[in-house]
């Protein structure tokens, strides 16, 4: 008799995004992963850079960086502004302590429509940092997403796998192919669930299962 093999894709590649109060502990963005953050409670620290536009003067600052793979265009992108004076968002190249502004910098508040966004050229290789202060000290909640239109910052992969043979007779060997497509990133791991059992850590992308009941199985792949 015989089994089919089936497959569901789960991929984790970019964590949930919590901006930090200095520069030194800013998480990163991953192209597409939106994320509600807030103002509140945050502080200046003695090493952020002058902020170059809005009222000029860092009072609570949050921080966000974002890694270029590739030259290109990346756009950062905060909504959900409700209040006036409303935010500051300036982008910045160099290590913490000592960074250089991109030229890059805007605002934004209840009465731009509680939107901000700057699109910016990326260099491959390059670390970029993103500050969002609160205007006056002004303290609220909002939305940030960054994105790129041409694979030019990490990105969470393209997932694909294939099962080699996809059905046969048991007991019977599969090889589960791994055919994403990654957008950056490093450290990537891959582990495996077989019909519904626990997550098997593998040692490389692809990995080989041998199923010997009749039926129709499933794995989801994590990376």
């Amino acid at each position: 008799m015989k089994l089919a093999i089936h497959t569901t894709f789960f991929l984790l590649l970019c964590g949930l995004v919590q901006a930090q109060d200095n520069c030194s502990s800013a998480l990163e963005l991953c192209s597409g992963n939106s994320s509600t953050r807030t103002t509140v409670g945050t502080t200046a620290s003695g090493t952020d850079p002058v902020l170059s536009c809005g009222d000029g003067t860092v009072e609570n600052s949050v921080w966000f960086k974002i890694d270029a793979i590739n030259n290109g265009t990346a756009v950062v992108s905060v909504s959900n502004i409700n209040n006036n004076p409303g935010l500051a968002m300036e982008i910045y190249t160099g290590t913490c302590g000592s960074l250089v502004t991109t030229g890059f910098c805007t605002t934004g508040s209840s009465a731009t429509a509680g939107a901000m966004s700057i699109s910016f050229p990326t260099t491959a290789a390059t670390t970029y940092y993103v500050m969002i202060d609160g205007e006056g000290g002004n303290q609220e909640s909002f939305d940030i997403v960054a994105t790129t239109p041409d694979d030019a910052i990490i990105a969470r992969p393209d997932p694909n796998f294939n099962t080699n043979p996809s059905y046969g007779c048991a007991p019977l060997n599969v090889i589960l192919q791994n055919s994403s497509i990654l957008h950056g990133g490093t450290n990537i791991t891959y582990s495996w669930q077989i019909d519904g059992g626990g997550y098997v850590s593998a040692s490389g992308a692809d990995t080989t299962v041998l199923f010997s009941t009749v039926g129709t199985h499933g794995y989801i792949a994590n990376l």
